[in-house]
């Protein structure tokens, strides 16, 4: 990201620039361990699940950051602060082979159905616990200001940081299967796609360097289609749509009226509007291995119990 203004000092016009790049790889092997139980009531049926939070294998990640300025040190109200102090300031490191602690919090889900003879109806929740401000990637404490003529031994630690956070979410899900003819099923649904705000870049970095604020909204999802079934094998051709309901309305920067000592970073409102709407197609095929061997009794049966 490169910011730029043009500005006068002494009668001379000059440019104050502010450039900041980033670049995150995190690979990383995690193990989910699940338990859940199940139980039938027909003809309702109820299920329970937990998922504990991730436990490490194997992780590893590259952190890559580069931040400088020029012309910062005119019209400076702190000329003893480092990056307001001489004309030009640059920082910069590449760091690979990082150990990262990446995770994923614990959740707890639950469903349920109804079923008759032509009509099945499911209902399912989860709830996902939060995680607080933890560093995923962090390289060495402390990164030096360049040039060093003018900065000599000078550093900004913590520059080589990645820090996340995870909110905690509750989605649902409401689904209907209704058989028109035994072959020809009608499906429709709704689900929740709320954002448990999860976070990397680029506000998540430094806090000691202004940066961009991530904008978040909250999805709900509506879809409905057919499926039709060819004795082994079924098709479903439906449709899904979703809009989206904005979570944070604070703009991510504003542009137009630059501070020096916001790195030429406004201050930022909360009425930031937007619209989001999504259409998918749905296209599916499943084909039953073990149907394709079952005599005609047999799928009659299956057919009952669908």
């Amino acid at each position: 990201m490169s910011l730029n203004t043009d500005a006068v000092y002494n009668s001379v016009p000059y440019t104050v620039s502010v450039i900041e790049n980033a670049a995150v790889q995190v690979d990383y092997l995690n193990f989910i361990a699940k338990l859940f139980i199940a139980a039938d009531f027909k003809p309702f049926r109820f299920g329970l699940t937990i998922t504990l939070p991730t436990a490490k294998i194997w992780r590893q990640g590259t952190l890559t950051k580069s931040f400088e300025g020029h012309n910062m040190n005119l019209y400076a109200i702190e000329t003893t602060a480092l990056l307001f102090k001489y004309p030009s300031f640059l920082v910069s490191d590449d760091q690979r082979r990082l150990k990262t602690r990446y995770k994923q919090p614990a959740s707890f889900a639950f469903g349920g159905e109804y079923k008759s003879k032509r009509v099945k109806i499911k209902l399912s929740g989860e709830y996902f616990l939060s995680l607080p401000t933890y560093d995923v990637l962090k390289g060495k404490d402390e990164s030096y200001i360049r040039p060093a003529s003018a900065y000599g031994t000078n550093v900004i630690k913590n520059f080589m940081v990645l820090k996340s956070s995870v909110r905690k979410v509750f989605n649902v899900a409401i689904g209907g299967t209704f058989k028109l003819k035994n072959n020809v099923k009608f499906l429709t649904g709704f689900r929740t796609d709320f954002n448990n705000r999860m976070n990397f870049t680029p506000n998540q970095f430094d806090k000691s360097l202004a940066s961009l604020s991530t904008p978040y909204w909250h999805l709900l999802h509506f879809s409905t289609g057919i499926s039709y079934n060819r004795g082994s094998n079924d098709i479903t051709v439906g449709v899904d749509y979703s809009f989206g309901v904005i979570a944070d309305r604070t703009s991510s920067i504003n542009v137009t009226e630059p501070i020096q000592e916001r790195l030429l970073r406004g201050n930022v409102s909360s009425i930031m509007r937007s619209s989001i709407n999504n259409i998918g197609v749905i296209l599916g095929y499943t084909y039953f291995f073990r149907g394709s061997m079952l005599s005609s009794e047999q799928k009659s049966e299956i057919s009952e119990d669908w």
